[in-house]
């Protein structure tokens, strides 16, 4: 077993004047141990290597390095080959995956995992191409449209997030907005059809593809848009405010995705709380599907406060074969870290994996008080494996806390239940999970559940599914 310490992202972005590559070095694996910034390992090698290259240095002081295996060649046979022999190997649930199974009925390697993944642990494993992979969690970029979907038992869909920057945020979209059609086609039947035409307007192809969009706003009014997916920055702190209550000054920090630049965006937005004084803490994470682990660390940094370098963050265990690459990764020291006894999160079915691990690897220092629904349940994570353009996440590493306490696979639950009501503006205080925060700030009870407006809600069909959705990764 080992451990990592680190130097902050947004600390070594300074230091480094915003290098790429040191930053891609950073959140490559759990097997570096970064003792300064610039990209001097502490074995006093220089870092070559690329976003997600599952060339790893030497894990765990073995000599062997990386223990994954790549392919033979690009060949898609090599390239299968490759994936079913990475399932059976490192894949956490390596010991249930079909030895049997027949290559030659696959034609594609993202088909391949997804049969290869053994439920009902594991519905996230995947594989993706590379430029998109770097793109999202290294540069802070995607393609797409910019919606972030909900979807009704009547099979109705709404928009509970616009991502700013998008193509349907300049065309004024808002959350609660119902999505009416695509193309003239229902939604649910657009992202069941098997066409070239689907597949170009979902996929995170920088293609161009265009699609009508017939939008009904909170009035019952509709328009139609013709859109054109684009290539744009994501903002991961989408709101930083102070409210004034009960004499209390509470902060409010509403987080979307662990990426690399969310440094510098959670550098300054603890800054402002900081400097505030703040009282308490709610941190808005009901939408956050997860993303790199050290962003995780740092963002749980802040809120624990400072001093605590040599208490383990999060304890990373791979399979029963690698077990000796078991690795620790401590808190590190930030310049606006908070120092309060306690947190609150919002949380919701799409709360998951790096913000799961924010929730589970805080309660061993701190009140962490849980709002809204029960989190996805996924306390795993995985390190790239690229080859050939593409980059393979297979769950490779299950997570626990200092105190030893993880294993929530059905999701971590809401201490005190509220539901999502997309008629209410995010960051206001009569929104009903910030609400009932407020409330239990007051009363130190959990006020009475509140209820959806749009009724319950139901799975989103795979096709629109964020793909990103649950990733933990290094």
């Amino acid at each position: 077993m080992f451990s990592i310490h680190y130097v902050p992202l947004s600390v070594a972005l300074r230091r480094c004047g915003g290098n790429s590559t040191l930053i891609r070095w950073l959140t490559l694996s759990l097997s570096l141990v970064v003792s300064t910034a610039c990209g001097v390992r502490t074995d006093g090698q220089v870092n070559g290597s690329s976003a997600g290259d599952s060339q790893l240095p030497s894990l765990g002081g073995s000599p062997n390095g990386d223990y994954r295996q790549r392919p033979l060649s690009c060949d898609i046979g090599d390239l299968k080959s490759w994936v079913h022999d990475s399932m059976l190997d490192y894949y956490l649930f390596y010991d249930q995956v079909d030895r049997n199974t027949n290559l030659d009925n696959y034609s594609t390697i993202e088909t391949l995992i997804t049969d290869l993944r053994i439920g009902p642990y594991d519905t996230f494993s995947y594989i993706t191409d590379e430029q998109s992979h770097s793109d999202r969690f290294t540069e802070g970029k995607t393609v797409g449209f910019g919606w972030v979907l909900t979807r009704t038992q009547s099979d109705d869909f709404y928009f509970k997030l616009v991502e700013a920057n998008s193509p349907f945020a300049a065309a004024g979209v808002e959350r609660g907005n119902r999505l009416v059609a695509i193309n003239g086609i229902a939604p649910l039947d657009f992202f069941s059809l098997d066409s070239s035409v689907r597949d170009e307007l979902l996929s995170s192809e920088d293609n161009g593809a265009t699609g009508e969009f017939t939008i009904e706003d909170a009035l019952g009014g509709t328009r139609t848009l013709n859109l054109a997916k684009a290539r744009y920055d994501l903002d991961t702190v989408l709101d930083t405010r102070v409210l004034e209550h009960g004499g209390l000054r509470v902060g409010y920090l509403h987080f979307y995705q662990f990426l690399n630049t969310s440094a510098e965006e959670l550098a300054d937005a603890f800054a402002t709380l900081a400097n505030d004084n703040i009282d308490e803490l709610v941190l808005d994470l009901r939408y956050n599907y997860g993303g790199r682990v050290l962003i995780a660390n740092e963002l749980a940094s802040y809120v624990v406060g400072g001093g605590k370098s040599d208490q383990a963050f999060a304890v990373y265990q791979p399979n029963d074969k690698y077990r000796e690459f078991t690795s620790t990764i401590h808190f590190v020291d930030q310049l606006s870290a908070l120092n309060l006894s306690r947190l609150f999160v919002l949380q919701s079915g799409d709360t998951c994996s790096a913000s799961e691990l924010v929730v589970n690897g805080l309660r061993p220092f701190m009140d962490v008080i849980t709002v809204g629904d029960t989190s996805c349940g996924k306390p795993y994570a995985t390190i790239p494996n690229t080859a050939c353009g593409k980059v393979m996440n297979a769950l490779e590493l299950e997570a626990v806390n200092a105190d030893g306490g993880g294993g929530y696979y059905s999701g971590i639950a809401a201490d005190c239940p509220s539901s999502d009501n997309l008629s209410q503006e995010l960051g206001s205080a009569s929104e009903n999970l910030l609400s009932s925060a407020l409330g239990y700030i007051d009363t130190g009870l959990c006020p009475s559940a509140t209820s959806r407006s749009v009724g319950d809600t139901r799975e989103l069909p795979d096709s629109v599914r964020p793909r990103w959705f649950g990733i933990s990764t290094l």
